[in-house]
């Protein structure tokens, strides 16, 4: 975790030849109080700096977005509870887990079961990895987006999952040396829907949130980019395509769809 615990609040104020303003967390922006349902609100920030905006951090969500993983961390978490003499179906973990945002910990609780929520990390952990190095695929467009943006934009990924589930996926499909930087789970109090992870990623960046563009392809993802003050594009999959997308900046149908052009035009949230 940064100092702070929940933010590194030094970040760049981006004129040119501005100065560096560090906001304390006496800033009203970071008022932990107008936190809802864990999601801080930060949709109506603005940063007081002339000039045009421009997109100087993409920050990409990593499984359903870049990797086809939902469907592994699914079926490891039904392998392990099985063994453990529980059911867990398909609808209730797309419900759950990709639209929800909530965790194992939550599922067990939820259903008053009398097993160890760490037991169950570390199997599941253990059979997701089995599966990702033996049938992980890159969804259609990630590579050729990554290798266009390459260069030309700074990159980053944040996951609401463990570093060693998004370990795992990036070493498989070979993606870490696109990213300045990948936070997960362990980096924050609270994951998305919470904003924490995108506001944690653009600070210890130092980017503004309204310079940031995020790519999303599920409902908490978009929430979360929302009350980061960031822009973001959806991007739904097949376990995604029913969910809310109201507060995404444009919904498009795949990766393949994104460019310069179109990053570089998405209006003011």
């Amino acid at each position: 975790m940064p100092p702070g615990n929940i933010l590194t609040k030094e970040c760049l104020d981006f004129g040119r030849h501005i100065a560096r303003t560090v906001w304390l967390s006496a800033n009203p922006y970071y008022d932990l109080s107008e936190e809802r349902r864990g999601i801080i609100c930060f949709s109506n920030w603005r940063c007081p700096v002339f000039g045009v905006l421009v997109v100087d951090l993409v920050i990409f969500d990593l499984d359903g977005l870049l990797a086809d993983t939902e469907k592994w961390h699914k079926k490891a978490y039904q392998d392990v509870l099985l063994e453990m003499g529980v059911s867990l179906s398909d609808a209730y973990y797309e419900e759950h887990w990709i639209r929800a945002g909530r965790g194992i910990a939550d599922f067990i609780s939820g259903h008053r079961l009398s097993i160890d929520a760490d037991e169950v990390r570390r199997g599941k952990s253990a059979r997701y990895r089995d599966l990702v190095t033996r049938f992980v695929q890159a969804m259609p467009g990630a590579f050729e987006l990554l290798t266009l943006l390459h260069g030309r934009k700074t990159m980053a990924l944040a996951t609401s999952s463990y570093s060693d589930a998004a370990d795992v996926v990036m070493t498989s499909l070979g993606i870490r040396k696109y990213f300045a930087m990948v936070a997960a789970n362990e980096d924050v109090s609270l994951v998305k829907p919470s904003p924490e992870l995108f506001l944690y990623v653009a600070c210890r960046l130092n980017q503004r949130p309204d310079n940031c563009i995020v790519l999303e392809d599920s409902e908490k993802g978009v929430l979360a980019a929302y009350a980061a003050g960031m822009r973001c594009i959806a991007v739904p999959n097949i376990h995604t395509r029913n969910h809310d997308f109201s507060k995404a900046t444009i919904i498009i149908q795949s990766l393949k769809d994104v460019t310069i052009e179109l990053i570089e035009s998405l209006p003011e949230t």
